[in-house]
């Protein structure tokens, strides 16, 4: 009996959500909320084009299911959950945990406030296989390398059972906000194009889930580095909005014919580093900002606007780096291999602050957790905790002739390259057939020499090594 808040956040779907499930077992009437505000955890324009459409799809997906109204309102969570508490006596409020500093400071002291007034507050785990404060080594210690913390948590990865609504709870008649009103869709059309490449929701989620595991599981572990392959889930983005548990998809991998399993394996791994990156922000939670290792305090980033500029522009004159960022420009994604290959060409070619690199995949990547985005970013920096090797600089040329042997990739994102052969394409600048791109200036020519500034990147390494 009763009524109660789900308060949404970063868990925008129906299936497989604790809270929600637990409202709809106990109280015979819920209120479905989301607050818009700042500590939504969005960071650029590029999720909050996936917000709107996201939280279309789940207000479409409870009024079908459940016969409930989603409320939006924007303002101070604790604010609006009062205002409701009151004006429709209600006597409990629930909702998914969120792992952010902020976000983890500001649930405790609604909790703590709310409680004090007599109101049942009681939260839920909806977006992690482990939480941060489950998993630690025998000295009692959280982990730095994810080696030993992963084999640690696949000691528990039996997916819970699943649960479904039985009974379909009464709505509570709320004011709510129209979304078209929080414009959220950016005003520069350069977000046009994510429409043709993603459908935001829950079931947008589960139909990416299944293609992956028909089409491209069996070859995960073989293709998933070549980039024209395609052979990713896509499934990042709809995990960052919490529109899909991340124990459905184990529960999908770990019940594939015995043939898939190495390819599954290879995919729970990147599952786990996403855990990890939360784990680690949990437990540094100045990741985002500060060095993990401090001596990378004194190290001489260089700050050259023209380069960033260029790098961001996907105009260096290298051609697999402009190719990812232009795709991550018109898309909102990056293929991870040239996620990891433009991060290390801007802080080892360009000797770039990795913090400048980050600010800028936040403000345009529809996945980017603020864990995982911070977390990859300083492990491949070197500064972070069980990096890649600082002196690891890999050559862009050689990434790209390995992972885009046909250049069909760079041809697609960058097509003022469309016409050179494939021995060309990977570095025009060395082949007197792709002079006619330097002299009619239709493709800038590299703005760093990479073996010199390789030589450049290890002898400022070697300063803070003193």
């Amino acid at each position: 009996m009763g009524k109660v808040i789900v308060w949404f956040r970063q868990d925008l779907r129906i299936k497989e959500n604790p809270a929600l499930l637990a409202a709809c077992k106990k109280f015979t009437h819920v209120l479905p909320l989301y607050i818009y505000g700042k500590n939504t955890s969005l960071i650029g324009d590029a999720q909050t084009w996936w917000l709107h459409h996201s939280l279309q799809a789940l207000k479409k997906s409870l009024l079908d299911e459940l016969n409930l109204e989603l409320i939006l309102r924007q303002g101070k969570p604790l604010h609006i959950l009062t205002e409701l508490l009151v004006k429709h006596s209600i006597e409990a409020v629930y909702w998914n945990r969120c792992y952010e500093p902020q976000r983890i400071e500001r649930d405790k002291n609604i909790k703590k406030i709310l409680s004090s007034q007599q109101y049942q507050v009681q939260s839920f785990n909806a977006s992690l296989l482990h939480e941060p404060w489950t998993i630690y080594n025998q000295q009692g210690e959280f982990y730095k390398v994810f080696t030993p913390y992963w084999k640690k948590c696949q000691e528990n990865l039996n997916p819970p059972k699943v649960e479904v609504i039985e009974t379909r709870p009464k709505n509570i008649q709320a004011y709510t906000d129209a979304i078209e009103d929080w414009e959220l869709l950016p005003k520069l059309n350069w977000a046009d194009m994510f429409a043709t490449y993603w459908v935001p929701g829950e079931e947008g989620a589960l139909k990416n889930l299944k293609d992956f595991i028909n089409q491209k599981l069996d070859h995960y572990q073989k293709w998933h580095n070549f980039m024209i392959k395609d052979n990713t889930s896509k499934l990042s983005p709809h995990l960052h909005f919490g529109e899909i548990s991340p124990w459905t998809i184990v529960r999908e991998i770990i019940t594939q014919p015995n043939r898939l399993i190495n390819n599954g394996n290879r995919f729970l791994f990147e599952l786990g580093w996403r855990d990890f990156s939360y784990y680690l922000l949990y437990h540094l939670p100045n990741i985002t900002q500060k060095n993990i290792q401090d001596r990378f305090d004194n190290f001489p980033w260089q700050s050259n606007k023209t380069h960033l500029k260029a790098w961001q522009a996907g105009q260096t004159g290298f051609p697999i780096i402009d190719a990812g960022m232009r795709q991550l420009w018109k898309t909102g994604y990056m293929h991870n291999r040239v996620r990891l290959l433009t991060a290390s060409f801007l802080v080892k070619d360009l000797l770039i602050d990795w913090r400048k690199g980050a600010q800028w995949f936040a403000d345009t990547l529809l996945d980017a957790d603020l864990a995982n985005n911070f977390v990859s970013w300083q492990w491949v920096a070197g500064c972070g905790v069980d990096p890649a090797p600082y002196f690891r600089i890999f050559n862009p040329i050689l990434q790209s002739k390995k992972f885009d042997p046909n250049g069909d990739y760079i041809r697609q994102w960058v097509p003022e390259l469309d016409q050179l052969d494939k021995k060309v394409i990977h570095a025009p600048w060395e082949y007197s057939a792709a002079n006619f791109l330097y002299e009619q200036k239709k493709y800038p020519k590299p703005i760093v020499h990479h073996p010199t500034q390789r030589k450049i990147a290890l002898e400022c390494y070697q300063t803070i090594n003193k």
